[in-house]
């Protein structure tokens, strides 16, 4: 018969429980607590989740979806990220009524990715009346090209986190289709 009481595989380490103990002694975060009954746990589920559909830029009330249709900066019904009525677009500088003719390319690109991920997703394109309106507004503009974050919905509850956008801006003529860039705007730092 062979001895196995120095076999390390059996080992147990006494202190390793006495460190753990201490540790959870310490933590007094209540994120990082368990909750102590199933009540505690989805209340909790539910701050956390309303404040991260706040993050995103969503209101916790309204869950997004076929009933409830993303809106704008205007208040329009977004239609893959665009006023449904095309009448109403906006430049994104002056707030003047434009066409659909001069969009933020970096922003086109941020949609494209984020439609592919994110269902009704209420992110909105941005519209310029003309190459002199967007230069003249690019500075806070550019903030719209950072990192952002998608609304969970009823279908799909994750969060989806999306990377800054690249390059210099640039508008995109859907009538002349053709880039745009302005090396002078400089890309979101």
């Amino acid at each position: 018969m062979a001895d196995v009481s120095d076999d390390d595989e059996d080992w147990y380490d006494t202190q390793a429980d006495a460190d753990d103990a201490d540790a959870d002694a310490d933590d007094d975060d209540d994120a990082n607590r368990q909750p102590d009954s199933w009540d505690a746990f989805w209340q909790r589920c539910v701050r956390d989740n309303e404040q991260a559909v706040r993050d995103a830029g969503g209101d916790p009330a309204k869950v997004p979806g076929p009933q409830n249709l993303p809106t704008g900066r205007h208040g329009d019904v977004l239609k893959n990220g665009a006023p449904a009525d095309h009448g109403k677009i906006r430049c994104w500088g002056c707030d003047a009524r434009t066409t659909a003719q001069m969009e933020c390319a970096q922003c086109l690109e941020i949609m494209k990715e984020r439609a592919v991920k994110a269902a009704f997703d209420n992110w909105e394109r941005a519209f310029f009346c003309s190459h002199l309106c967007y230069k003249e507004h690019y500075h806070e503009h550019k903030a719209r090209h950072g990192p952002s974050k998608s609304v969970p919905t009823k279908t799909d509850g994750t969060i989806h986190h999306f990377p800054c956008a690249e390059g210099c801006g640039a508008l995109w003529d859907s009538k002349a289709l053709r880039r745009h860039v302005f090396d002078e705007c400089e890309p979101y730092e």
